[in-house]
């Protein structure tokens, strides 16, 4: 190990190194704890037969990711169901990714490997990954993966094939190594046979968990969390390119960064599309050319990555995920440590880029401590989302904030209600501050029906009829609904 993997590794330590004392963040984080498997309810061997969830198989939200409940069921018997280890776990998985990934590059690329490991470290698009209890399965996964790429180029393919078996386990995007792996391969002996030989045992792993992930039942893919859903035909593929122009955007310049980037930050018009929609076929174009460079193993990874992102091939239950974008930081953090080997000087042109991302990478993570402070910064960088108007709502009504909880629920109602078509933002912003906001919202949101609208929403909002009939007397007066019978 050289002095370079143990400063990307210490740099990886101190970026991650968030307080252990912190809560389960993101949404599904606290259902994911709570699963059977997890808490002991059931026998460890019923991870095989159930979710990522800890639910039958035989339901819509099927994903079978078998190792990560069995890792969370130790974590939680070590715990006691606190968040601590968990925690924990998380800092070590990125630990554990940055020094496979250097070990990954300095077999590929080896002038590489340092800068690009120690930019990987202090990535602040990688602090939802860290950060998010559900995105361990990414962290491992890609780890693994790097492992079994490392493994395969060595020559190792049975070993590799093991190891990339087990990160499947852990997540099916550990598929997304083998164009790296090929791709390497065929630069170092470009023969068919020598590079099937290599990747046939890689090849079988991937074909087979690609099998059974298709077999298993998924939900259908909402419009309100992938706008894919709502797009047809040529529309369709120009919104598939702006989302990679998107998660290009926020793996370049990661200053806006939120658990959530889905409708309503993105509309199907065509002014809105078009330029993340250029943007997303340049990168592709960049991308393509980059085969051709030193760094190719990972411009294909980057290209695996962001076609998966795009939707355009599979729906995806999320629009832009962060953490679903890991795969693409790896290989940004390689390509950005190339452009610096071109200049002047390289050393100082790597640490510039290290000492620019790493106050951004610090103000990434940081949200990522508690379910309020996490919402409260996804309403500053992504308000328009669907995801951080409901659970800003969710963390607003557990707080005693009930007109805050109220008024996101009600934008949520007029985001829901404009799918998939442009929200005059002017309009909510207009009101957000206004202290009779929940009282107009109606009148504003749907002038030509108000009383329907709120009807809608009040069914939404309130779980006491009587706190809800008391709303509906304050539209009574102001826009002459009619009695609730």
């Amino acid at each position: 190990m050289t002095r370079g993997a143990l400063l990307a590794m210490a740099l990886a330590a101190v970026v991650g190194g968030f307080t252990l004392d912190g809560e389960f963040v993101l949404d599904d984080g606290a259902a994911i704890v709570a699963s059977p498997v997890v808490t002991g309810q059931v026998p460890a061997g019923e991870a095989l037969t159930r979710d990522f969830w800890g639910q039958p198989l035989a339901t819509p939200q099927a994903a079978w990711r078998p190792l990560m409940p069995l890792v969370w069921r130790g974590l939680w018997a070590v715990g006691q169901g606190e968040p601590w280890p968990f925690r924990a776990l998380s800092l070590l998985l990125h630990v554990g990714l940055v020094l496979a990934a250097w070990r990954l590059v300095a077999r590929v690329a080896p002038s590489l490997a340092t800068p690009a490991a120690a930019l990987l470290a202090v990535h602040p698009a990688r602090s939802e990954a860290v950060g998010a209890l559900v995105a361990q399965a990414d962290l491992l996964a890609l780890a693994l993966g790097c492992v079994a790429a490392r493994l395969a180029l060595d020559g190792r393919a049975l070993r590799g094939a093991t190891v990339l078996l087990v990160a499947c386990l852990a997540k099916e995007t550990a598929v997304l190594v083998l164009p790296l792996v090929a791709l390497a391969l065929w630069r170092e002996r470009p023969e068919v046979r020598a590079v099937l030989r290599s990747m046939g045992p890689l090849a079988l792993v991937a074909v087979a968990v690609v099998v059974v992930h298709l077999a298993l039942p998924k939900p259908p893919v909402m419009p309100q969390d992938n706008l894919a859903m709502a797009a047809e035909g040529a529309t369709r593929l120009l919104h598939g390119l702006a989302t990679i122009g998107r998660a290009v955007w926020l793996v370049t310049l990661p200053l806006a960064l939120a658990p959530h980037h889905g409708y309503a930050g993105l509309d199907l018009s065509l002014t809105t599309l078009a330029p993340w929609a250029a943007l997303g076929l340049s990168t592709l174009g960049v991308l393509t050319w980059g085969l051709r460079t030193a760094a190719a193993p990972f411009a294909a990874l980057a290209l695996a990555n962001l076609v998966l992102q795009s939707s355009l091939l599979l729906a995806l239950p999320t629009d832009v995920a962060e953490r679903l974008l890991l795969p693409t930081v790896l290989a940004a953090s390689v390509g950005l440590s190339g452009l610096a080997e071109r200049a002047p000087r390289p050393r100082l042109a790597a640490a510039a880029l290290v000492v620019v991302f790493l106050p951004l990478s610090w103000a990434g993570q940081r949200p990522w401590t508690t379910e309020s402070t996490l919402w409260e910064h996804a309403l500053l960088t992504e308000p328009r989302a669907m995801r951080t108007q409901r659970n800003a709502s969710a963390i607003a009504f557990r707080e005693g904030r009930t007109d805050d909880g109220l008024w996101h629920l009600m934008v949520l109602r007029h985001l829901e209600r404009q799918l998939p078509q442009p929200v005059d933002w002017e309009l909510v912003d207009g009101l957000a501050h206004r202290p009779d906001r929940v009282t107009l919202g109606p009148g504003a949101f749907a002038p030509e029906g108000p009383c329907d609208f709120a009807l809608e929403w009040l069914n939404g909002a309130f779980r006491i009829p009587e706190q809800a009939l008391e709303q509906w007397g304050l539209f009574q007066d102001v826009y002459g609904c009619p009695p609730l019978r």
